[in-house]
């Protein structure tokens, strides 16, 4: 898997950095036939095709991925952000961080994506709850984490407030 992996970094590089989304799929591709059962090279795929607009494309590649590694907490978050952020199916993209969740009880970043989730849909209830758990246990957490996290719960709050005053 070394030859593929450098092909998906190389790809990442070429569509972060340079906006280079064409090269990316193409380094994508190459790494496809090397190891055409290679869920990274399928969630990879579908990372850039998000960033180059191609939302269709990036649904096509997290279900390929899910096909080859389906409780894979990586491409159930990734997959779920997805869907949460670029097709605003929040429903479907709780679904997957639940998933997600299970596969990987300690998370925070999951966490963090489903108390977010929960928010979107109106359940402020549960994401208060699940936001109060994770910033009475973010003290190790890198600050960008923490505010980020902060923010999203603020958010959270002033839907409630928003909410208790109809």
């Amino acid at each position: 898997d070394r030859a593929p992996a450098r092909l998906l970094q190389q790809a990442l590089v070429r569509s972060w950095k340079r906006k280079n989304y064409a090269e990316a799929i193409n380094l994508i591709n190459k790494a496809k036939e090397l190891n055409p059962t290679y869920a990274e090279v399928y969630k990879i795929a579908a990372f850039v095709k998000a960033n180059g607009n191609d939302y269709l494309g990036a649904q096509e590649d997290y279900e390929q991925a899910l096909q080859l590694f389906p409780d894979s907490p990586h491409i159930l978050y990734f997959y779920g952000g997805f869907r949460a952020y670029h097709l605003n199916d929040s429903a479907g993209a709780l679904e997957l961080v639940e998933r997600a969740a299970k596969a990987d009880r300690g998370n925070k970043q999951i966490k963090a994506l489903h108390a977010r989730i929960l928010t979107f849909l109106g359940r402020l209830d549960e994401a208060w709850v699940a936001f109060d758990e994770l910033i009475n246990n973010m003290t190790d957490e890198p600050s960008h984490f923490q505010i980020k996290t902060a923010d999203m719960a603020i958010e959270c709050l002033h839907r409630m407030t928003e909410q208790q005053n109809e």
